[in-house]
């Protein structure tokens, strides 16, 4: 189903006919029954919401989002620089480090 052309020259296309066609007035609750849209009372959370403030990020939370320091690490590399690094080569790193022959303490820097 194709509407007609609106004043600016749209049209909608549709795989079959709507039963409503909203209007730029109609607020969610108008055009929508679900059940989880119901206002509830609000339970207070320990979410934050927002992004904090950097001076409230301490260094032992830096890496609370990931499962582990190590995880955490590893998608700072794997963002970093080249923005075109892929899972695979992540995961040829990962292989790497965990080959019984790698020694991180071996050497200092490249």
């Amino acid at each position: 189903f194709t509407t007609s052309t609106d004043s600016m020259g749209l049209f909608r296309v549709y795989p079959t006919r709507p039963t409503l066609f909203p209007t730029g007035e109609a607020d969610l609750a108008a055009l929508v029954d679900a059940p989880t849209l119901e206002q509830q009372a609000r339970v207070n959370s320990d979410i934050v919401t927002g992004l904090p403030q950097p001076e409230s990020i301490k260094p032992e939370d830096l890496y609370s989002a990931f499962s582990s320091p190590t995880a955490g690490l590893l998608m700072c590399w794997q963002y970093s620089g080249s923005t075109s690094k892929s899972v695979a080569e992540l995961n040829r790193l990962w292989s790497f480090i965990q080959d019984p022959l790698f020694d991180p303490k071996a050497h200092e820097g490249f």
